[in-house]
């Protein structure tokens, strides 16, 4: 009796789950998590020596390790992503103390596992003056001008903080409690502030658990100091003159100044005891500090990118340095015998960039002389290299992590390139007239390439499935049929002709960093197709500037790869920081080979021209600061004349609006002033947001038809653009409606008590919005929806010169969401009759996807049964948040700045690229996958059944017949 007591609470306590298949994880989808740009870094030792991670902190807020063997993220922590200062970091035997959030906290890591051990807010006031040290259990951190000191495991406060005095150079570090000298070793490691007066003093004064040692306290008179010229490397301060004059202070309470008349250069601190490099225009020297004098150590005859070195015995401190002396050569010298060991030349395939940072660690006694090196390229490319000494040639590389995908400026999908068959049929009706003969051979032609290229592909897919079958044979009916449901896979992952599939969901991914790297992926698992970097290996590389501010590298694509013989063209647009030129660089977006690159004086504004030109190419517009037009390619003479383009420029500040008509005639374009309006901000108010609406958007319904079915027509406005602009003290945030073209404003609401982050969508004739509600403390969606009224309009094309019958209405709606929102995006088709969807990034990682049924201005607040018939969802005011509607699942992707839909050949389906400091790439379907047979439909069973009714209805039909003859004879 208790048993069937018990089974009945169990049933009781099982619910409903939408979830995946196994199968289908990673089926349609794919993540890439990024650490960002390095800004520090440093190789975890640990107690045997043995490095397995490298400890880094990133320009994108984020500190991480990342492990040495295979380059996979170990752990990664976020750290408050509304600053711009970098993060500094001290390691420990186990933990990893970093100072963020410009000098106001301090958190302590586990090195091993990225476990938080303690966390301490020092200061409201942010510095940009930081310095953090740390040793045992005991950090001090430099934050301006006061010092602070933390001790213990267990904390949440700091133990004490002091006030520097009146210094221009302040540094936590290590010191030697024994005297440094040639062949020493460190006894003892305890904390040193170093402060210096320029041209007048350096103090040390030692750090303990109390505070700082008064008593210990060391100044020296030091006229060579300069705090621009000065580094500490391991427990030394080194400094360098104008006049090559290099001095060197052991961070000893004992110890004196030692000068040596060196050449003027760069100092660059190195991993090996009481020595520095002196990286010149055209040397490089080593200089030692032994007992109290400087020598040099080695010479060498050019200027490296950069320079490291490594101890390979820690008890003689015998060293070996590592230069990279140019974008595409390593080489290994020995420190105590001043020769060269290596030489090894880098595969320059993709380009590379000059070394930034370089990471060596010690050779183990298994292999002593192999060295692992960890290069970081000024382009933020990670990669670990494997040099053997003794061997000649390219170093192995074991892994590479592209960094500069965490900084992602925009985003393109294009469709691949016709396969060979769909390229046959497009220049068999596009050869023009062969008469009827020559038409019949050209098709019997075409049709025999067909057979045979389908021969091909099939005897292709036989063997690869035999060979897959035959590899390691089971008789486990489950292993053959996984084998078998996995070939596609396989197929996918090997070098196949990189070509459109039948339903154009197979897209090449086209992104612009803010690094100056230009990635082509292949959407269907994220793999790195190509890599180009626009610089070319100079440093003269800055990105655009926005009409809002913003940092902007965009890219136009000029022709598609819809036309077969013809290769599509992109162009990517940059600025020379040095000569303030911009500059474009034109290549062919499916394999990243360069056309062509071309410099133009500064540019206010860049554009596609609408209209094509000889050979399906789309021009550049490209309007200068001095007001010039100018084309790239130039427009033909003879070109006819096209409708004039409009442009609207606003003042983020002021909110002063301008729009400007561009005429062409004879292929030149003038640009002259149409209109001029005012937003009249007020003296804190900035404009954040301005979007329109993209020019391939399609609306496959004009009208909405209500219950007594009429029809309410949309304001579909091409040209209208949304511009949301922010008073912070106020807490006011505004909406403007402009029209771009006629410089109407068509609409304007306020919503007070608000504060960001704002995000927008503008879609159609409707805009969403979300902000923050000081008010009510919570995040909250507005939904703006405009409608002409219930005539249906003349024309189909949209004039903004002619009036409309009506004045567009506006309805409004606001709804709460219990979540923030990072930001949001709409889910774009084909021809626009799926139901859209939004996608909003939620601050735990998740991607929530919504219909627009319930983001609605019209959701009805008094419920009827006539609209419970008709389908309509009543008004609720909070939007639920289900985890079935999460479309990343589980694989949680964070900072994301930009969410952005792309259409494919199928009309339910839409392609989806959330991106950020994490990348998310998937297949939405706000309608479900109305045309498309799902993955797990019966192909066989249906098979089955339909040859069974025909072998039935031919056994019956013979049946019928035989009886029907015995019948007549009866």
């Amino acid at each position: 009796q208790m048993g069937w007591v018990h089974l009945g609470a169990c049933l009781l306590l099982i619910s409903p789950v939408l979830s995946l298949f196994e199968d289908q994880v990673g089926k349609f989808d794919w993540r890439q998590r990024f650490v960002g740009c390095p800004s520090q870094v440093s190789l975890d030792k640990s107690r045997g020596g043995r490095i397995d991670n490298i400890l880094l902190a990133s320009k994108e807020q984020a500190v991480a390790a990342i492990s040495l063997n295979n380059g996979d993220i170990a752990w990664r922590r976020l750290q408050e992503s509304n600053v711009t200062d970098d993060i500094s970091f001290a390691a420990t035997e186990q933990l990893m103390v970093t100072v963020s959030d410009s000098g106001r906290s301090v958190r302590a890591w586990e090195k091993r596992k990225g476990g938080l051990r303690w966390s301490v807010w020092l200061s409201d006031t942010p510095s940009t003056s930081v310095s953090v040290g740390a040793t045992g259990d005991l950090a001090a951190v430099v934050s301006g001008n006061t010092i602070y000191g933390i001790e213990g495991s267990d904390i949440t406060t700091y133990s004490w903080k002091g006030v520097i005095t009146k210094s221009d150079w302040s540094r936590v570090s290590t010191m030697a409690s024994s005297a440094t000298g040639s062949g020493s070793s460190l006894l003892r490691s305890e904390l040193v502030l170093v402060t210096g007066i320029n041209l007048q003093k350096v103090t040390l004064t030692p750090i303990d658990a109390s505070g700082l040692s008064s008593e210990g306290s060391v100044s020296i008179s030091a006229t060579w100091f300069h705090s621009e010229r000065c580094v500490i490397s391991r427990e030394t301060l080194w400094c360098l003159s104008s006049t090559g004059s290099l001095t060197a202070l052991p961070l000893s309470t004992s110890a004196k100044s030692t000068t040596f008349t060196a050449k003027s250069g760069i100092l660059r601190p190195l991993s090996i005891s009481n020595t520095v490099a002196v990286v010149g225009e055209s040397e490089t020297n080593v200089y030692r500090l032994t007992g109290t004098e400087i020598k040099k150590v080695l010479s060498l005859p050019f200027s490296v990118d950069s320079i490291e070195g490594v101890a390979v015995d820690g008890e003689n401190e015998k060293g070996v340095i590592v230069v990279a002396h140019s974008i595409y050569n390593l080489a290994v010298y020995d420190l105590e015998k001043a020769t060269q060991l290596a030489k090894a030349t880098l595969h320059s395939s993709p380009a590379r960039v000059p070394i930034s940072t370089l990471l060596i660690s010690s050779p183990s006694s298994s292999s002593p002389s192999e060295f692992q090196i960890v290069a970081i390229s000024s382009d933020c490319r990670i990669e670990s290299l494997v040099l053997d000494v003794k061997q000649t040639g390219e170093p192995f590389i074991e892994w590479t992590r592209e960094e500069a995908l965490a900084r992602v400026s925009k985003a393109e999908m294009l469709d691949l390139p016709l396969s060979e068959l769909q390229a046959s049929i497009e220049s068999e009706f596009e050869g023009g007239d062969l008469g009827i003969v020559g038409a019949f051979i050209r098709r019997v032609t075409t049709q025999a390439h067909q057979v045979k290229r389908w021969a091909i592909q099939t005897s292709h897919q036989l063997m690869s499935l035999s060979s897959s079958l035959s590899f390691g044979r089971s008789g486990n009916l489950a292993e053959i049929l996984g084998r078998i449901r996995n070939q596609d896979g396989i197929r996918a992952s090997r070098s196949e002709p990189f070509e459109r599939d039948f339903f154009n969901t197979r897209k090449l991914v086209l992104l612009t960093t803010l690094e100056g790297v230009i990635y082509g992926l292949d959407n269907a698992d994220g793999r790195m197709v190509w890599r180009l970097n626009v610089d070319e290996g100079s440093t003269h590389f800055s990105p655009l500037k926005s009409q809002l501010g913003e940092e902007t590298v965009p890219v136009y694509i000029q022709r598609t790869a819809v036309h077969p013989g013809l290769n599509p063209i992109a162009t990517a647009v940059y600025k020379d920081k040095k000569s303030l030129e911009a500059v474009l660089v034109s290549f062919d977006p499916m394999t990243g080979k360069v056309m062509s690159t071309r410099r133009t004086p500064p540019v206010k504004r860049v554009d596609v021209l609408p209209k094509e030109i000889a050979d399906h190419l789309h021009p550049l517009v490209i309007v200068l600061k001095s007001g010039k037009v100018v084309f790239e390619p130039e427009l033909p003479a003879n070109m006819k004349a096209m409708p004039p383009l409009h442009v609207m420029d606003i003042d983020p500040e002021t909110g002063a609006l301008e729009g400007m008509e561009l005429s062409i005639v004879n292929g030149v374009g003038s640009l002259s002033k149409r209109w001029t309006g005012d937003l009249s901000f007020e003296k804190d108010e900035k404009a954040i947001i301005v979007q329109g609406k993209p020019a391939t958007q399609r609306v496959h319904s004009r009208g909405r038809v209500l219950l007594d079915r009429n029809v309410h027509y949309k304001y579909i406005n091409p040209n209208l653009v949304a511009i949301a602009s922010l008073d912070e003290v106020r807490q006011t945030l505004s909406i403007h409606l402009i029209d771009s073209v006629s410089g109407q404003i068509v609409h304007t609401g306020r919503v007070t008590k608000v504060t960001g982050p704002v995000h927008l969508v503008h879609c159609e004739h409707w805009v969403t919005y979300s902000y923050w509600s000081e008010k009510n403390r919570r995040t909250e969606l507005g939904i703006l929806e405009l409608y002409e009224g219930d005539e249906l309009p003349e024309s189909n094309v949209f004039d903004s010169f002619v009036p409309t019958l009506h004045q567009p209405t506006a309805i409004v709606a606001s709804y709460i969401f219990s979540q923030g929102i990072e930001a949001m995006g709409v889910s774009e088709t084909e021809q626009g009759a799926t139901t859209r969807s939004l996608v909003m990034a939620l601050p735990f990682g998740g991607l929530f996807e919504v219909t627009r049924r319930f983001v609605d201005a019209t959701r009805p607040v008094e419920f009827t049964q006539e609209m419970r018939e008709e389908g309509m969802v009543p008004y609720m005011p909070e939007i639920p948040i289900a985890t079935e509607d999460m479309v990343n699942y589980n694989q949680s992707v964070f900072n994301i700045k930009t969410i952005k839909a792309f259409p494919s050949g199928l009309e339910s389906t839409s392609l989806m690229l959330a991106y950020g400091l994490d990348m998310f790439y998937t297949r939405l379907t706000p309608s479900g996958t109305f045309d498309i047979l799902k993955d797990d439909y019966d192909t066989g069973l249906i098979t089955l059944v339909l040859v069974a009714l025909f072998v039935g209805s031919y056994v019956c039909k013979r049946i019928v017949k035989r009886n029907s003859i015995k019948a007549a004879w009866a």
